[in-house]
């Protein structure tokens, strides 16, 4: 992940070639998001219908799509279809409320489960993390623990299951 590009520049004296091979995944553009959800959909004989494609598509782009939230939207569509169904369909994701419904909820389980009596502390943990304009704010962990009225240990602590919850 490239937010730790920057730990790994540490070992390069030791270690010249370790940065040498890198794969920045970008935020796909419309049809590399189409392609990214019927491709391998199609490999395992699952249909996809053209109908949530485009919604899936329209709702979770923002400047291109993020390939993590794809992930998670479809991963729960799959989860939450019915046995032996092979097709994802505009209705169950309708049912299930759409993309934002899907992550906030990915987000909620991962905090019940990963950190079921810190769950309220990581969430202002995770909002002190995000900038007024709603993007991703590149801070140190003290930074982070300052903002969200944390000690520092427990953010470090609850930072690293986090990290490990990915």
């Amino acid at each position: 992940r490239e937010d730790f590009l920057a730990e790994l520049s540490e070992f390069e004296p030791h270690l010249p070639e370790i940065l040498d091979n890198r794969y920045r995944l970008a935020l796909l553009d419309r049809a590399q998001a189409r392609e990214a959800i019927v491709r391998p959909a199609a490999l395992f004989g699952v249909e996809v219908e053209p109908a949530l494609v485009d919604e899936l598509v329209t709702e979770l782009f923002e400047h291109g799509v993020d390939p993590p939230a794809l992930q998670i939207v479809l991963d729960r569509l799959w989860q939450e279809r019915p046995a032996n169904e092979p097709r994802l369909t505009l209705a169950r994701y309708h049912a299930l409320g759409g993309a934002r419904t899907l992550l906030v909820g990915y987000l909620r389980s991962t905090l019940s489960e990963r950190l079921p009596h810190q769950a309220q502390v990581a969430r202002r943990l995770l909002r002190a993390m995000v900038t007024p304009r709603g993007t991703k704010a590149v801070l140190p962990a003290e930074r982070v623990a300052e903002l969200a009225g944390i000690e520092p240990g427990l953010a470090t602590e609850l930072l690293s299951e986090l990290t490990r919850a990915r």
